[in-house]
């Protein structure tokens, strides 16, 4: 039997008592019997993080027949030194699959994270004003929270709002654009509404244009303002927190 079948009866556990004792025994008597043992377990582990046990077999099945036939035989060329020389064919093959399987799986899911941290603003209407030059913006708002997005941006795009109010509105044109998918539009109006730390939305601001960046795959500006957030006495303070340990 060849010494890598044996390798992978021992490691997978199918060897019978006697056969498991006589591996062992020969283990501490072969030593290149045990180096290869060693390559090929440290081989498995590795590609096990990129691909599946029996397609790495089935892989070094056929790359240890070409390479054999291509080896000139000696006196002193042990079946174990031709599976090791197999086994350096493969190992190419294996630092391609994990840099695949790092560079494309080891990454976050962007979107997921999104999707599981966004929600939408909720206001209270009973603690707003019921001045009548902020009826636009209130308004606006009551769309917003109805999840009429689209009336809320024309809404906002096409009454004027008092001046003092102007930050808010860029607020819900920021909001509304983001729930819309529409990215770009989301940054600009959010980028103009956190030019102010004291606007009262400032904190939810930050939030949602971390949020923007977030979906948009700009994971350096997402970073960027949830570690103001996370630096701050805010409410989105822990949210900041748990979103920043997994980017």
């Amino acid at each position: 039997m060849e010494d890598h079948v044996l390798y992978e009866n021992y490691l997978n556990g199918s060897m019978n008592p006697g056969d498991k004792a006589a591996f062992e025994q020969r283990l501490e008597s072969d030593k290149d019997f045990a180096y290869g043992f060693k390559v090929y377990k440290e081989l498995d582990e590795m590609l096990l993080l990129a691909i599946k046990r029996e397609e790495f077999l089935n892989q070094l099945r056929e790359v240890e027949k070409e390479t054999i036939k291509e080896v000139k035989p000696s006196k002193n060329f042990s079946s174990g030194k031709k599976w090791l020389v197999a086994a350096a064919s493969v190992l190419a093959l294996a630092i391609l699959s994990l840099t695949f399987y790092f560079v494309y799986f080891s990454q976050p899911d962007y979107k997921k994270l999104y999707a599981e941290n966004y929600a939408p603003i909720e206001i209270s209407f009973a603690s707003r004003s019921a001045k009548t030059d902020t009826a636009v913006l209130d308004f606006a708002i009551y769309l917003y929270q109805t999840q009429q997005y689209s009336k809320c941006i024309n809404t906002l795009k096409s009454q004027n709002v008092p001046d003092d109010l102007s930050q808010v509105r860029n607020t819900f044109l920021g909001l509304s654009y983001l729930a819309n998918d529409d990215l770009n539009n989301a940054e600009k109006y959010l980028q103009l509404a956190v030019k102010d730390p004291q606007h009262v939305m400032y904190d939810d601001c930050l939030w949602f244009l971390s949020l923007t960046y977030l979906k948009s795959g700009n994971i350096d500006h997402c970073k960027q303002y949830l570690e103001i957030l996370a630096t701050n006495e805010s409410v989105y303070k822990s949210r900041a927190e748990n979103l920043l340990s997994q980017l």
